[in-house]
């Protein structure tokens, strides 16, 4: 097969970490199992090797392409015969499969060190939404009894369920639980999300919450000098308006002045975008301009085109404007935010007490299911021969090799856009 330049250096790169991005139908997988065969010749073991795909259906795909490139090399001499052979005979038991199963695998290897029953099941997904439901209604239910008591969980009630129930409540509770259990630490993080919203006047000014707005401002400018440069290049073209240049890195000044000020001090970036004025253009006559392409004059800064890039750039300076505040007031915003804190307090409290009562509830199915004996646990710990860190269960798995003898050296993982190889 005559492969690109960019899919070859993806094949014969080697002692580096690869994420290889494209679209769907671009030869990704091909792309994968060349350079799976390309490892396996240089002397890898194919169980050595963790494959992780989205789908049963593709890592059965992947598994039947890989054995028939080995076949072909085998029968074709090319490479060790006797370790090709090997590789044939170890394809059933490598490592070609799910995140899920994989995961699942992983667990069952090592249960004695997690402390389950080595009989536990993968809970219905049915029967599991049935279970958390049951335990959100318990906590709430719990909760009702003592709420005269509880001032936080009132105004949580108060804010955020209907004349009707409380359905709203607890189906916040319930997506914010699913959502948590998708970082490391899931309760950690919660403790420090609503810890953020317990924060002083002058703790603002540095705060993520700041941090945040800016960063989505000067992403806005970014676009803004993005238009004018597009402009400018415009206007360096043959027959392009050149009597917009002056003006226009006028007008780059202006945004790079934004930039600064956004950087060094936000009380005066506010009065330079209260202030703002884009420069005035020249007036362009068609006569006097013989040899500009009208099309690219308005495409630029005509006067009549609300869709020009100098139209385009000064509104967004007009978005930024009206997403400021009137003025800066540290405190005042912070009383604001402060305002939220006692009322998602008490729904972080509902979502650990949610877990815990959902854990009780999987471990009493379990038990009956089982028997006596079976221990309730939702943690993976690292055991002797790997160590599995997940990130987040739809973008990224990061695969760590504690110490030299780890089993599986190598982490390959193929998702529907990209292919994220970790060598």
């Amino acid at each position: 097969m005559n492969w690109t330049k960019e899919q070859k250096r993806i094949i014969d790169l080697k002692n580096s970490n690869i994420l290889v991005s494209a679209a769907a139908g671009s030869g990704k997988t091909a792309v994968m199992v060349e350079r799976i065969i390309s490892l396996i010749k240089s002397g890898e073991d194919i169980d050595r090797l963790l494959v992780v795909t989205f789908t049963k259906a593709a890592a059965a795909g992947m598994k039947q392409k890989i054995q028939k490139s080995l076949l072909n090399a085998y029968q074709n001499k090319d490479g060790n015969i006797k370790h090709l052979r090997k590789q044939l005979s170890l394809l059933n038991r490598s490592m070609i499969t799910t995140i899920d199963s994989f995961c699942l695998d992983v667990v069952k290897k090592n249960f004695h060190l997690i402390d389950i029953d080595p009989n536990f099941r993968v809970g219905d997904k049915s029967e599991l939404s049935i279970l958390l439901q049951d335990s959100i209604d318990e906590v709430l239910e719990e909760e009702y009894e003592k709420i005269n008591g509880n001032e936080n969980f009132r105004k949580l009630v108060e804010g955020f369920t209907g004349n009707r129930g409380d359905d709203e409540l607890s189906e916040i509770i319930q997506s914010t639980y699913r959502f948590i259990l998708s970082f490391p630490d899931p309760f950690v993080w919660l403790s420090q999300s609503v810890d953020k919203l317990n924060i002083k006047g002058e703790e603002l000014k540095n705060s993520s919450w700041l941090k945040e707005i800016k960063s989505y401002i000067m992403l806005l400018l970014d676009g803004a000098k993005g238009y004018i440069n597009t402009a400018l290049e415009i206007c360096n073209e043959p027959k392009g308006p050149r009597l917009y240049l002056d003006t226009l890195k006028k007008d780059m000044a202006i945004v790079d002045n934004l930039v600064n000020l956004l950087n060094n001090n936000m009380e005066e970036f506010m009065e330079a975008v209260k202030g703002f004025k884009a420069p005035k253009a020249p007036p362009f006559k068609e006569k006097d301009n013989p040899d500009v392409d009208i099309e690219k004059q308005i495409e630029v800064g005509g006067s009549k085109n609300n869709n020009s890039l100098r139209a385009g750039y000064k509104s967004i300076i007009a978005s930024i404007k009206e997403l400021l505040p009137y003025d800066l007031d540290y405190d005042k915003y912070s009383l604001e935010i402060n305002e939220m804190y006692g009322s998602i307090a008490a729904l972080k409290d509902l979502i650990i007490k949610t877990d815990k009562i959902y854990k009780e509830k999987k471990h009493e199915k379990g038990k009956k299911s089982h028997g006596k004996g079976s221990k309730p646990s939702h943690e993976v710990y690292p055991c002797e021969e790997f160590q599995l860190l997940f990130i987040h269960p739809a973008t990224c798995y990061q695969y760590v090799k504690p110490e030299e003898k780890c089993k599986l050296s190598r982490l390959i993982c193929v998702t529907s856009n990209t292919a994220n190889l970790n060598i």
